[in-house]
């Protein structure tokens, strides 16, 4: 046999045997923003803390399989709850570390091309030189990040219902009628705001001037709404 085959064949098994035995005593973890919750490999359980707690937690996986996890274990670090949950999933290969549970326990999670690092919330200051490139929100139920795919900036008056659909959620808002996106639905606003009079009130009032100041209310456009 080609002493050379026989040596690329030996340094590929070397490198096998060196890449499997790094994960052991080097174990590591995914920094996951799409992770629900703290996920943990089987193979990776000697690294983890043990509670002697069961899930309760249930995985889907890329194929739409579900996986109920096993048991509840914990970080090595010292972390605030929930960031240190890591909950064991038979048959998942890669630990995965939940930002968002980071982000629940105050911490900063910060990504470069080269590291990424997590920072106390709650002690650490950022300082920020200028605006943000891009800029989103947590949906609260599904607890991801998203970001609008169509600048805000280029979106017009005539579109204003993507503008409400992409808010964050409040308890408080203010709305005005440049919102509207049809004459016949700022009539039946501004109805609401004057008090809903009766339309032979509404058109008297509005003849004698008293909405003067109203836009594009006038008697034609209430009896066309």
């Amino acid at each position: 046999m080609d002493s050379t085959f026989e040596q690329k064949a030996q340094d590929m098994h070397d490198q096998y045997e060196y890449d499997n035995n790094s994960d052991e005593l080097n174990p590591s973890a995914v920094m996951d923003t799409g992770a629900t919750y703290g996920a943990g490999a089987p193979k990776d359980g000697k690294a983890l803390v043990v509670t002697g707690e069961k899930s309760s937690k249930v995985f889907l996986l890329p194929r739409s399989e579900k996986v109920e996890a096993t048991e509840k274990m914990r970080l090595d670090p010292d972390l605030r709850d929930p960031a240190t949950e890591m909950n064991m999933a038979p048959g998942l290969h890669t630990s995965l570390i939940s930002i968002i549970d980071m982000v629940d326990a105050d911490y900063v999670t910060m990504f470069t091309k080269e590291c990424v690092k997590v920072y106390n919330g709650t002690t650490t200051r950022i300082l920020v030189s200028d605006k943000a490139t891009i800029e989103g929100y947590m949906c609260t139920k599904s607890g991801l990040w998203s970001v609008p795919l169509k600048p805000q900036s280029e979106i017009t008056n005539d579109d204003t219902e993507t503008i409400l659909i992409n808010r964050p959620n409040s308890y408080e808002a203010i709305t005005h009628v440049f919102e509207l996106s049809s004459i016949k639905k700022s009539m039946i606003y501004m109805h609401a705001a004057a008090g809903l009079s009766t339309k032979e009130t509404w058109t008297k009032t509005i003849k004698a001037g008293n909405y003067a100041t109203w836009p594009s209310l006038s008697v034609k456009a209430v009896n066309i709404s």
